[in-house]
């Protein structure tokens, strides 16, 4: 693919500057996610994303952008050959019985790496359940222990003891307490 606004700043952007909404991209987000909006217009979803310019060096500050997990949908695609969800399904839902999935994808068939998944509210539980038991289902490592541990840090330090992990909020100043919050104050 060929890339806009290619510099030496995207070229270091990491999968964690991905994961943890510190790529550097020119991201409006307030009072709503308007980059996401233009995203949603754009032909190619995944290449509006890889053609934002850049604001600031990847790593350095949190800046909440959907575009990110679009990416990432877009790479979990490129690297296994398979949409999110289909991944998912092999990887995560058919271990834990979860079969009534909804989740929309873009134009080229990337999943909403952001969110937009529809469960129904025992199969949400399992995943909760899966990451209070470090990955594990049935005594089947689903998920690796260390990915767990690793997603539900604090990376990024925002007010108030509040942080932000891999995809995961991170709430407050007591240990262990993160949380999947989505619009309209879902969590």
């Amino acid at each position: 693919r060929s890339v806009e606004n290619l510099d030496a700043r995207k070229e270091a952007m990491t999968l964690e500057d991905l994961l943890t909404m510190r790529s550097g991209f020119e991201c409006a987000n307030e009072p709503v996610e308007v980059t996401l909006y233009q995203m949603q217009e754009s032909p190619d979803w995944v290449q509006f994303a890889l053609d934002l310019p850049m604001a600031e060096d990847p790593g350095t500050r949190f800046v909440y952008c959907s575009c990110n997990s679009h990416l990432l949908s877009g790479i979990i695609r490129e690297t296994t050959g398979m949409s999110e969800r289909d991944y998912a399904n092999e990887t995560l839902f058919e271990p834990l019985g979860i079969r009534n999935v909804s989740w929309p994808s873009d134009p080229q068939g990337n999943n909403h790496g952001w969110g937009d998944l529809r469960l129904a509210p025992p199969d949400i539980a399992k995943l909760g359940y899966l990451y209070l038991k470090g990955g594990v289902w049935d005594g089947e490592q689903v998920v690796p222990a260390e990915w767990v541990a690793a997603s539900t840090q604090k990376h990024v330090s925002l007010e108030e003891n509040d942080g932000y992990g891999y995809q995961w909020w991170i709430s407050g100043g007591i240990l262990g307490i993160y949380e999947a919050r989505g619009r309209g104050g879902q969590r």
